[in-house]
């Protein structure tokens, strides 16, 4: 039984809500929001980095890793 759940996160001060996502649907929006803000490959560069650094981080935390340290 999947219990829906709700979590938010605070991103260059706009909250962006996750009702009941999954870990690929909110790493979508993210990857759409940060395409919007001209900064997809600046993206991936930190992505590939934190996937190096941490073998163990699946794409999906290193992607909301990335975008987060990037706006922040």
């Amino acid at each position: 039984m999947m219990m829906n759940m709700v979590g938010s996160n605070t991103y260059n001060y706009k909250e962006v809500v996750s009702m009941g996502f999954t870990s690929e649907e909110y790493s979508e929006e993210i990857l759409y929001k940060s395409h919007s803000l001209g900064i997809k490959d600046e993206l991936w560069q930190v992505v590939n980095q934190l996937r190096e650094d941490d073998p163990y981080l699946t794409i999906h935390e290193a992607i909301e890793k990335a975008y987060y340290k990037i706006t922040n």
